[in-house]
């Protein structure tokens, strides 16, 4: 098998992947639009650094690492306290200043909305409607039209 063959093959693998992975995250968000708010209440937060080839964007002629702000809060369900860190359905990354202003936001001691999932109060999130997450299913489809072209094309 020719090597373009094989590269086709692992680019029609991957972009399936990332379009699945875009998939799950879209049922995730449409099923916690759904759930159930209770008040909470922040007790701390923290930004991760995302470090990878995809954590990175092309912005104002260069690249920045991407960050995404870990929210931590506490909230109450039928007596019961749980913890959680989780702002959204999926990943949710955004530029380093973007996310340092979310955390200034959410400061310790600020209330806030929590929706959990009443099968499993223990999963939880601030913002249920999430965001758009095309950007994974937009590489997963060029990579698997580029896959196509490579192994179709001999």
């Amino acid at each position: 098998m020719p090597a373009a063959d094989w590269i086709g093959l692992g680019l029609i693998a991957v972009g399936g992947g990332l379009m699945l992975m875009w998939w799950r995250i879209r049922q995730q968000q449409t099923r916690a639009r759904h759930w159930p708010s209770t008040a909470g209440v922040v007790t701390g937060g923290a930004l991760r650094t995302l470090i990878s080839v995809q954590a990175y964007v092309l912005s104002q002629g260069g690249l920045h690492p991407r960050a995404e702000p870990r929210i931590e809060y506490e909230y109450q369900v039928d007596g019961q306290v749980y913890r959680s860190d989780k702002v959204r359905p999926g990943t949710w990354s955004l530029s380093g200043r973007d996310a340092a202003r979310v955390l200034k936001d959410h400061a310790p001691g600020t209330p806030v909305t929590v929706y959990y999932d009443p099968a499993n109060p223990h999963r939880a999130v601030l913002d249920p409607t999430g965001g758009g997450e095309w950007g994974g299913v937009l590489v997963g489809l060029i990579c698997a039209i580029v896959g196509a072209v490579l192994l179709f094309a001999n």
